[in-house]
């Protein structure tokens, strides 16, 4: 059992937020931690370490993939644009599943669920379900 269900609206972009008893920022932030050794905290600062900005943008694509959030509600949560997620989302990707430089969410999706192992008819309606968005 997850526990009750809390909805809210996103300052940033007016998306209807579900919150279970697990949120996924604290989720994803505890898994980055885990990586990456980097808090929620260092996230969140403007500092442009190379392993800080990779950490930040495996952060925005678990959330921009698997929660499918917008870019502005992510970019919200670290103080960042939605151009920067974007951006990162991009390179992250091109670092991790070898995308195009300019890849679309469609593709960025798909690399991702397909490198989490799932098969390719289930990733490709992943990622079209999270491209039409």
């Amino acid at each position: 059992m997850l526990g009750p269900v809390k909805f809210r609206r996103c300052d940033s972009c007016g998306q209807v937020i579900t919150y279970w008893r697990n949120d996924p920022v604290e989720r994803h932030a505890n898994t980055i931690e885990r990586l990456y050794g980097f808090t929620l905290k260092d996230l969140k600062s403007p500092r442009k370490t190379k392993y800080l900005v990779e950490a930040r943008n495996h952060f925005w694509l678990l959330l921009c993939i698997e929660d499918e959030w917008s870019y502005p509600r992510a970019g919200h949560i670290t103080g960042h644009q939605y151009t920067s997620v974007l951006h990162g989302l991009r390179a992250v990707s091109r670092d991790f599943f070898g995308t195009p430089k300019k890849a679309s969410i469609y593709e960025i999706a798909k690399a991702y669920w397909l490198a989490v192992g799932l098969p390719e008819e289930e990733a490709d309606a992943k990622a079209k379900k999270r491209a039409n968005r």
